[in-house]
């Protein structure tokens, strides 16, 4: 058994922002102050399945708790440490990617109850967890988007402090949507690169693609499809067709380099432009719905942000530049840095 007394506190909350390439699990005292932070692998529901990714989920809960100050863990071969939380929990959120239905939440509520034991465990989409700035902002609704390696866009409503979700788009996975993702900038840019060099354009000035090249280990723009088609022999094949995304996913990050040191480069430029023409066109839907339902203009609402791809200055310029072209300008515009710390914060409110 734990010995949570010790450091004076009667339990703790427990938030874990579950994305497509890490899952970061807080924990936070009964007065909502962060004390240990832990980490585990890519647990997007909708591609690892509800077992991985739930077991994934403890595994970062488990590595946080072995940093919490005073705690007393049982012994690591034990059935405790693996099958059950060990430290009294108060409450717990888990804002998971890929976790799109009223099934997927029960499922999930069902694989995690034996670890989380009484404690009733909140289960959302990750998009969810970006709501607190909406609450602290008091604005009437907003909108919330996560573009990392995946993406999801959630409208919320703020009714009395509880963030309320009215509409979604995306949030299915890299096969059927992500648009505006890392995911979804690594395939654009392939995508007009390949294009590009079987249409005889000249690339030697490009720094865009020889980033590209580069990064997948090719001499040629035309072998770019080939070599990230294929797949690790050496692994089992979940394993090696989610190494796939997240490869083609990294490729985001020399294309945001190649547009930082080469603005003037028209490739870069309509890569850039394409995927966030497409991420705004998304976020333009929601913002119809609000204004079918009623709620104040968007002038009055808060967009609130995160992910590694839409946290890059560049980026998030180039995402206002193309809601501003469909006439979408919000109110405020909030990038959240810490998902589960500001969960795990959120949580201790009712219990103060």
């Amino acid at each position: 058994m734990t010995n949570a007394n010790m450091n004076g506190t009667r339990g703790y909350h427990v938030c874990m922002d579950v994305g497509g390439t890490k899952i970061a699990a807080v924990i936070a005292d009964e007065h909502g102050r962060q004390v240990s932070r832990g980490y585990a692998g890519s647990g997007n529901m909708a591609e690892l399945g509800v077992a991985l990714s739930s077991q994934r989920i403890k595994q970062a809960v488990l590595d946080a708790a072995t940093r919490v100050p005073g705690l007393v863990l049982p012994d690591p071969s034990s059935q405790d440490v693996r099958q059950a939380c060990p430290f009294p929990v108060l409450s717990a959120w888990a804002g998971i990617a890929g976790c799109d239905s009223k099934a997927d939440i029960h499922r999930m509520e069902a694989a995690l109850k034996d670890f989380f034991g009484t404690t009733p465990v909140r289960v959302t989409n990750d998009s969810l967890l970006l709501s607190a700035p909406i609450l602290r902002a008091s604005a009437p609704w907003g909108i919330c988007v996560v573009a990392g390696t995946g993406s999801v866009i959630s409208g919320v409503i703020n009714e009395d402090g509880v963030p309320v979700p009215f509409a979604r788009r995306g949030g299915h996975g890299h096969i059927f949507g992500d648009e505006g993702s890392a995911y979804h900038l690594g395939v654009t840019a392939v995508r007009a690169i390949t294009n590009a060099f079987n249409c005889g354009e000249d690339l030697s000035s490009s720094l865009v693609v020889k980033e590209i090249c580069a990064a997948v280990n090719t001499d040629s723009p035309g072998n770019l499809p080939s070599v990230l088609h294929e797949l690790d022999p050496d692994v089992d094949l979940l394993t090696a067709v989610n190494r796939r995304k997240l490869r083609i996913a990294n490729l985001a990050i020399p294309v945001i380099a190649s547009a930082s040191s080469q603005p003037d480069d028209p490739l870069v430029l309509e890569i850039i432009t394409e995927t966030t023409d497409v991420l705004a066109g998304e976020i333009a839907h929601i913002v119809k719905i609000a204004e079918r339902k009623g709620l104040a203009p968007v002038s009055n609402a808060t967009l609130s942000v995160v992910g590694g791809l839409i946290s890059q200055p560049i980026y998030m310029d180039a995402v206002k530049q193309a809601l501003s072209r469909v006439g979408v300008v919000f109110g405020d515009v909030q990038l959240v840095q810490d998902p589960a710390g500001e969960g795990a914060a959120a949580l201790a409110i009712p219990h103060k």
